[in-house]
Formats: C-alpha cells, sequence, structure tokens
C-alpha cells in the first residue's frame, strides 16, 4: 500500500474543524456522519466527534464517545479533558473529578487542569475541596486569573468574605472580568446584605448575557430579599423555561410558591408532583436502579434512623434538634448523620458525639451516598430539609432504606413517591390534610416539631405597653412572608388599636431599599413611618432579647412562622395567627394549640382584627403571659419538654418501622 493509499482511507479531521468553524456545529456533526460511513468508528474521529456533540450540548450523546476515545488512545488530553467537561456537565461529579485525576496522571503541572477541578469541584458543592485544588494550582501558576476566579467562588460560597472581596479587586485591576467572577461578584454583594448593589452588578452582565441561568437564578434571589416575591417567581419561571431538565430550579420554584397569597393546595401538589417524576425519569434515563432489598434486621436491638440534612448548625432545624439528639441517643435509637452542610459550626460540634456515625455526604453524589446509607443498615431515612436550601431530594429517588420520611425542615410535599411519609402532628395535618400531599401522613401525638433551649437563657422583662403606653405588635420573619395581603391586615390592626406601633426585625432591614419599601407599603394604607420600628440582623442571644420590645407576635400568612414563633413563645410573647387552609398554613395550629392559645387563633380577617384589639385590651391577661406565665407553659408543653417530645419521637419510629415490618416480612 503506498503512502497516498493510506492517507486516503484515512478520516479527514481537519476538515470537521474548518466546517465547525465556518458553517457551525451541526453542518460539521453532518461531515462526521459521512466520514463515520466510510471509515467507521475510526479512532482518529472518536475524540472529533465527542467534542463537535460536547459544543452543541449534546452532553449524554457525547459521553460514549469521549470514553470511547479515552480507551483507544489512553494519552490523549483533549479526549480526557472533555470526558471530564461531559461528566461535570451531567452532573456527574465524581466521576469527573476522578477523570481529572487521569488527565493530571498525563499533565501533572498543567494549570488549567486546576481550574476545571475547582469549577466542577464548585459545581458539586464541595467548595473546600475546590479551594484546596485551586490553591495547588495557584503553587504551580501564582498568576493565573482563571484559577483565581474559581478561588473566589469557592471562598465565597464558604463566607470567607475578606479574601474573596480581595482577590476580586485584584482581578479587576487588571481587567479581568468574565462573568463567572461577576457572578460571583454579586453572590459576595448578597451575603454582605447589599441587595441593591448585587442587583444592579446582575443586570448590568445580563444585558450581555440575556439567559445565563445562574445569574438569572442569582437575580432572582436578590429581588425576593428586595420584598418583590412576584418579579421573584417570573425570574423562576423564565429560568425554568430556559433549563426545564434542572430540577433543582423546580425545587427552587416550588419552594418559593409556598409563599405566594395565590398558591393553594393543589397547584402546590401539581408542582411538586411533577418535580418528583421529573426526579424518577431522570434516574432511569442514568441507567440506575432503586435498591429493593436492604441489609437491616426486622427486629433489631436498636433501630437505625438517618438524617439527611444540610442543616444541622446554627439553624432552624439545628435550633429544632439540639436538645433532642442527645435524648434520643440514649434511648433504643441508633442515630446516623448523613450531612450536606458546607460549613460546620459549635453546634454542629454539640451534635456530633451523639451520633453513631456522621458522613459528609456532601463530598458524594447520589449514587454513592445512597451506597453508604443502604452499607449503614438503616431502617429509616429521614429528610430535614424538604425543598428547602441544601437538600438532598434526589437521593431519596435510591431508595437506599425501606422506609423513608420526610419531617422538620419543610412544610409541605416532597412530590417523591419514593418517600413514604410525612411526619406531622393533628393540628398541622387533620384528615383533610392527606389530599395536598403525595406522602402518607403519620401524626405524632401533640407536636412534631420542637425547640430547643438557648444555651444562655434570656431573662424576660414584661409587658413593653406597661411602661410604654402603647402596645407595640412584632414580627421577626423573612419580609418575603409579608405579601400585599399581609401587609393590609396589619395595617387594619394597626389602626384598630389607637398608638399601637409594629417593630420588624430581620437581616433583610439592614438594606436601606427594602426599609424604604416596606414604608411605602404601609404608607400606602395610611400607616406612618413613626408607627414602624424596622431593625436589621443581631446575634442569636440579641435577637431573643428583642422580643422584650413586642407584646403581641403577629404570624404573616399563608407562610406561617415556624422558628420565629416558637421563639417569641419561649420569649413569653404571644402570637396572633390566621387559621389557613393549606398544610404548610397550620403550623400555628400546632404552636398555639401546644402552648395553651387557642383563642389566639383568628378565623378570618375581620377575626383577626378582633383578637388583636381585645387581647391588646386585656392589659392584664398580656401582662401576666408576658411576665413569664406563657414562658413556662410552653416549657412543660411538647414544643419545648426535651424529654418528652424525644420519646414521642422515638416512639414515631418504633410505630413506623413496626408497621412496615408487619407489611412486608411474613
Amino acid at each position: 500500500m503506498n503512502q497516498t493509499t493510506h492517507q486516503a482511507q484515512q478520516p479527514d479531521v481537519d476538515a470537521l474543524w474548518q466546517c465547525a468553524q465556518h458553517q457551525g456545529t451541526d453542518a460539521a456533526l453532518q461531515l462526521a456522519q459521512a466520514q463515520l460511513a466510510t471509515h467507521g468508528r475510526h479512532p482518529a474521529l472518536l475524540q472529533p466527534v465527542g467534542q463537535l456533540l460536547l459544543m452543541a450540548g449534546r452532553d449524554a450523546e457525547a459521553l460514549p464517545w469521549l470514553e470511547a476515545a479515552c480507551a483507544a488512545r489512553p494519552d490523549d488530553l483533549d479526549a480526557w479533558n472533555q470526558r471530564a467537561l461531559v461528566l461535570s456537565h451531567l452532573h456527574r461529579h465524581t466521576d469527573a473529578h476522578t477523570a481529572y485525576q487521569e488527565l493530571l496522571r498525563l499533565a501533572p503541572t498543567l494549570h488549567s487542569v486546576f481550574v476545571n477541578i475547582g469549577s466542577n469541584l464548585n459545581h458539586a458543592r464541595r467548595f473546600q475541596e475546590a479551594e484546596t485544588w485551586l490553591r495547588k494550582g495557584l503553587a504551580l501558576a501564582p498568576d493565573a486569573p482563571e484559577l483565581k476566579a474559581n478561588l473566589v467562588a469557592a471562598l465565597v460560597q464558604q463566607g470567607k468574605i475578606g479574601e474573596a472581596a480581595a482577590l476580586i479587586n485584584a482581578l479587576e485591576k487588571i481587567g479581568y472580568q468574565p462573568v463567572e467572577l461577576l457572578e460571583a461578584k454579586a453572590t459576595l454583594l448578597q451575603r454582605m446584605g447589599r441587595y441593591v448593589d448585587a442587583e444592579r452588578l446582575v443586570r448590568q452582565v445580563l444585558v450581555h448575557v440575556p439567559q445565563h441561568v445562574g445569574l438569572l437564578r442569582l437575580l432572582a434571589n436578590v429581588v425576593g430579599y428586595l420584598g418583590r416575591p412576584d418579579e421573584q417567581l417570573a425570574l423562576y419561571e423564565q429560568v425554568l423555561t430556559l433549563a426545564p431538565e434542572q430540577t433543582e430550579v423546580r425545587s427552587s420554584l416550588l419552594f418559593l410558591l409556598n409563599y405566594a397569597a395565590h398558591s393553594d393546595g393543589p397547584s402546590l401538589l401539581a408542582q411538586a408532583t411533577q418535580y418528583g417524576e421529573q426526579l424518577r425519569v431522570q434516574f432511569k434515563q442514568r441507567g440506575h436502579r432503586a435498591y429493593s432489598t436492604w441489609h437491616c434486621e426486622a427486629q433489631p436491638a436498636r433501630l437505625r434512623v438517618g438524617l439527611v440534612s444540610g442543616d444541622l448548625r446554627n439553624h432552624p432545624v439545628g435550633y429544632f434538634l439540639d436538645d433532642v439528639i442527645p435524648a434520643m441517643a440514649a434511648s433504643g435509637i441508633e442515630l446516623f448523620a448523613y450531612a450536606n452542610q458546607i460549613r460546620e459550626d459549635e453546634l454542629t460540634q454539640r451534635m456530633k458525639p451523639h451520633f453513631s456515625a456522621w458522613c459528609d455526604i456532601a463530598a458524594l453524589d447520589d449514587e454513592q451516598a445512597a451506597r453508604r446509607i443502604h452499607d449503614d443498615g438503616i431502617h429509616i431515612l429521614v429528610d430535614l430539609s424538604g425543598h428547602s436550601d441544601q437538600h438532598r431530594l434526589p437521593l431519596f429517588t435510591w431508595k437506599a432504606a425501606p422506609v423513608q420520611a420526610s419531617w422538620l425542615g419543610y412544610l409541605g410535599t416532597t412530590g417523591l413517591q419514593e418517600i413514604d411519609w410525612v411526619i406531622s402532628d393533628r393540628y398541622m395535618a387533620p384528615e383533610h390534610a392527606a389530599s395536598d400531599l403525595v406522602e402518607k401522613i403519620w401524626r405524632m401525638p401533640d407536636s412534631y416539631v420542637h425547640l430547643s433551649r438557648p444555651a444562655n437563657a434570656v431573662a424576660l422583662t414584661g409587658a413593653p405597653s406597661a411602661t410604654l403606653g402603647h402596645v407595640t405588635f412584632g414580627n421577626f420573619n423573612n419580609p418575603a412572608k409579608m405579601t400585599d395581603v399581609v401587609v393590609a391586615l396589619w395595617a387594619r390592626v394597626l389602626h384598630a388599636v389607637p398608638g399601637s406601633r409594629l417593630f420588624m426585625k430581620n437581616p433583610q432591614f439592614q438594606e436601606p431599599a427594602v426599609i424604604q419599601h416596606t414604608l411605602a407599603r404601609y404608607a400606602a394604607y395610611g400607616i406612618g413611618a413613626e408607627r414602624l420600628i424596622l431593625e436589621g440582623p443581631s446575634p442569636r442571644a440579641d435577637l431573643l432579647a428583642a422580643y422584650n420590645r413586642v407584646d403581641i407576635a403577629l404570624d404573616p400568612f399563608p407562610y406561617t412562622g415556624g422558628t420565629t414563633s416558637l421563639e417569641a413563645l419561649y420569649m413569653s410573647v404571644p402570637v396572633l395567627s390566621l387559621r389557613g387552609g393549606r398544610f404548610m398554613s397550620r403550623m400555628a395550629d400546632t404552636l398555639l394549640m401546644n402552648a395553651g392559645l387557642s383563642d389566639w387563633i383568628a378565623d378570618d380577617a375581620d377575626h383577626f382584627v378582633q383578637l388583636a384589639v381585645s387581647h391588646a385590651a386585656d392589659r392584664a391577661t398580656l401582662g401576666r403571659l408576658r411576665a413569664g406565665e406563657l414562658r413556662e407553659q410552653v416549657l412543660a408543653s411538647a414544643l419545648m419538654d426535651t424529654t418528652r417530645f424525644a420519646r414521642d419521637v422515638e416512639q414515631t419510629f418504633r410505630d413506623i418501622w413496626a408497621q412496615w415490618v408487619e407489611k412486608h416480612i411474613p
């Protein structure tokens, strides 16, 4: 065979790249098909076809071509790099990391590999690992701006604000401002409470990349902090249109819909069901199969319960469980933590010793985490997040434990058929509540939620109205819960109780724009700024002490207060609430019925105003409650009696397991 004949039998790879450059990726893929028809799966075509599919956004199709290219030419740097990129795009971040390790074996000093490793780990929310690898890269290439930009993203997510800001300033001075860096800068501004600056920056960047999903999600979050919930929902719906395959976007939208006054049980159920179905479809498309057998005893000496959460820290879920975990660990329940959190704190450190095992699953993908849970022989796996931040709901599609439940962290349905139970109680979940949920309801005897006692008790100072001469209403909830209907009703209360004030405290009120927006909303109903007290964030002890300046707390709706209402009750502040029709609108029923305040639940808006007037006028009863009578009632109830609540939780898990055994084991 002469050389000319040999060359004629080789694929013309250069022609593919020329075609892609001048006619576009689709035309190049058509040419590739023609060459494949002539040459078959020639080794020289494997990587180019995979790269073209990657360029076309067809990641799932690109992967087998790039895997074949790596097998055929194991020293091909491009094939390994593109294979890792595709795996990262497909959210197979652990497999992508493994591919990058192979690439490092081939090119140990190539700093672009460290850039991609950091990016992949950032997308996997493994920010500490990302920081470590990016610093390794900077040791090799200390001036590489791409490494520094990815490091900024990792630092911001870990709350390392000072170093992140310094790096941003340094990169801006040399004129390096890619979209990813600007996105990280806007995230930094948001975390610093500079919401107006964050919005301004994001909108400036979106002029150039109007369909950037990450920036649109960030903008949605920022306008939410600025008190514009309708705009926030519209932005998330836009993102979902652009990226319908991103289940985390639908999850965020579902969480936000809980705040919307127009949402109802059926509409929330429909959205959640769609989310669960999308998870199942993607699970099957990836070739996964759920577990159907498990390594756990039917009659164990100690029942193994796994808790999946990103909030075992200073967070409402952490405050709920701080006292309960040690009490349960001393019982017949063996607790396993599957922690998805980015940061740990002193509350985390208090909890850790009371778990039989603590596994950081933030560094694991769903398959790896499910395998670990399955190997641990867990009887009941419990989601503590629902659709809140840092959840791991896709993990539950693996059915790593025979029984799965959702508890504490979310007031609604997850939408997953694979989750058997929502753990609630008889007040929050009356019989008709079942129609709002995909899951079945398991009702605890009194309260499904419990507030741990603060490490340092906060003293009570009595009703402020006794010295000020006027009643102070209060609300320390997220302003996003204060819909237009809420503002209108609370304005009615202020008009009906002459001289009264409304004290609102939340981190968002450190932003002047949020303050002005709030003042304007109340002014529209004739409430002057002199009747409103708006304060920003405080350490938790100071936050609790601020309740000493409140006579009566007002509960928002339809998304009622949880931790804030519990903290108010602990501080002996009665909470006035409007009973709602949705599942998540009845949390106040649980709290107030257990606290002995059944006469503080209004049936409708007019009744709410009537109760506000009558309770504000009854200074004798208000004085007794505020002097400590209410705190004593709460401490003696399931809301804060840790021994009683832990016993109820243990019995709940035992009964759930016994029912499963009776049904599934002859």
